[in-house]
């Protein structure tokens, strides 16, 4: 009989299978008290912590309380020496022997991920453990309202020129070297040099986060082959940004756009250049600059975010150094010396879509022969420059290239009439090769789909006087809802 029960709550459906044996189980180890469990969630990774709370309702909230926040006191010059004990945690147990020069330390870090850290006068770092090997170092809490200019260096060793280097043992190091993800936000000039030394110690530095400092004029990147991704965000006050890292393979950037000097090899994979914001310098005033000095190398990336703008900036410093020679040799090529050949997912930003910026999009896509997937971002406030738009408005889209790979396109952002809009989805399905799938997001969230509607059923309602001689129309549609989550692409810069 026993046998018999057995077997039917497992024929069951695997939900109320899992309902009967949930009932059924004696979970002893839910029973125990808050501190014993927070004391054995405090032993696990950062990840493996916080999916405890997936166990069940008892344990739900249980890890933040065992990751807890540590507070210490001290003056800028101990920022490095609490930072470098709070992070003994990132690479875990084997580090015996730096654990016993820190003791006194670890023993209250023990159970942390979160450091507090008070110093000056009323400044305070957060320190964050986000996973082994991950660390945040957050000073917006209680910074100066008006924080002094300064130039920033960073420089890591690269830790594979020392003699007899991969015969030392991780013994040997400290464990803060290891870390290899490292975010920095609201760093000032009080701070910097604290932080800058620390980071020159991480010698398998790997990525960079640099978010929201106020007062950063200059930033100079100079790492090793293994550091592969740089992030600069919102540092609204940047002028010149100088990068010399070999491996790099992400480049991401929002905001201002600076003077680059950009020194790294031609393996950058993904690039966001989100400068919709405008430049930090006056393009009418800097006409020397070179195109090089614009935008990092952008020949081999798979993953683009870039503004109308700066294509148009960028493509006349092309014209100015590249016409003469490109004009004899090639003229068809005469307007871009290369093509981005890799390209597989664009971003486009721009203020609006006017016949001159629609050709500009045209120009562009005709550089991008393995295109995949299009997102066009309409922002009002994105910059444009009004002398180089009326000056350089006439772009030559006679002879694009048709995009045989390109899938999908989405329009996202403050759109006018849709009639504006059609021509524009029409435009882009002249450029494809292959069924497209066009999709338009509105600012309020309205998903709809281009669809194409026969002329003979009417059911184009007004239709405009250049489609009046067609036998079809297009028209947006409203996606129905259950239908929507599956038409929610997303570009891979647009969560950043």
């Amino acid at each position: 009989m026993a046998k018999k029960q057995h077997q039917k709550i497992f024929d069951s459906d695997t939900e109320n299978a899992k309902d009967v044996i949930d009932e059924n189980t004696n979970d002893l180890i839910s029973k125990l008290p808050d501190e014993v469990l927070c004391y054995i969630i405090s032993f696990l990774p950062f990840e493996s912590a916080v999916q405890t709370s997936f166990l069940s309702t008892r344990w739900r909230g249980l890890w933040n309380t065992a990751l807890r926040l540590v507070v210490q006191y001290g003056s800028v010059e101990d920022i490095g020496s609490a930072t470098v004990a709070f992070a003994d945690h990132i690479d875990e147990p084997h580090l015996s022997i730096w654990r016993l020069l820190y003791h006194s330390n670890l023993k209250m870090f023990r159970n942390s991920r979160r450091l507090q850290f008070h110093f000056g006068q009323g400044s305070i770092l957060l320190a964050t453990i986000v996973a082994n090997e991950i660390l945040h170092l957050d000073f917006s809490k209680g910074m100066d309202e008006f924080p002094g200019e300064f130039g920033w260096h960073f420089e890591t060793d690269n830790h594979s020129h020392w003699p007899g280097f991969s015969s030392l043992s991780k013994h040997s190091f400290p464990p803060y070297i290891f870390v290899k993800t490292l975010h920095l936000i609201s760093v000032t000039c009080l701070t910097s040099e604290a932080v800058s030394s620390m980071v020159s110690k991480c010698l398998f530095l790997e990525s960079l986060t640099i978010k929201e400092c106020p007062g950063l004029q200059t930033l100079l990147i100079h790492t090793g082959h293994n550091f592969h991704h740089l992030t600069v965000f919102n540092c609204l006050q940047l002028m010149s940004l100088h990068i010399k890292a070999p491996g790099l393979q992400k480049f991401r950037y929002g905001g201002l756009l600076p003077r680059f000097k950009y020194e790294s090899s031609s393996c950058l994979k993904d690039a966001m250049l989100d400068f919709r914001g405008g430049p930090s310098y006056d393009p009418l005033k800097y006409t020397d600059l070179k195109a090089s000095e614009i935008l990092p190398d952008i020949t081999n990336v798979r993953i683009l975010t870039l503004c109308r703008w700066t294509f148009e900036h960028i493509q006349i410093k092309f014209l100015n150094h590249f016409l003469p020679e490109v004009s004899r040799l090639c003229p068809s090529r005469a307007h871009w010396p290369f093509q981005l050949s890799e390209l597989r997912e664009l971003w486009w930003i721009d203020s609006s879509m006017d016949k001159h910026n629609i050709d500009a999009l045209l120009t562009f896509l005709k550089l991008c022969p393995s295109l995949e997937k299009l997102f066009i971002n309409i922002d009002p406030r994105s910059y444009f420059i009004p002398s180089i738009s009326h000056k350089h408005s006439s772009h030559e889209v006679a002879e694009y290239k048709r995009l045989d790979h390109l899938k999908v396109i989405k329009m996202e952002g403050v759109m006018n009439e849709e009639e504006e809009i059609i021509s524009l989805a029409e435009h882009l399905l002249e450029v494809a090769t292959t069924e497209l799938l066009i999709i338009a997001k509105s600012h309020e969230n309205r998903l709809c789909r281009l669809v194409k509607v026969q002329l003979s059923n009417r059911n184009c309602k007004n239709v405009p006087p250049p489609f009046q001689e067609k036998k079809y129309c297009y028209k947006f549609v409203e996606v129905e809802e259950g239908y929507s989550d599956e038409l929610c692409f997303k570009h891979p810069h647009m969560d950043l």
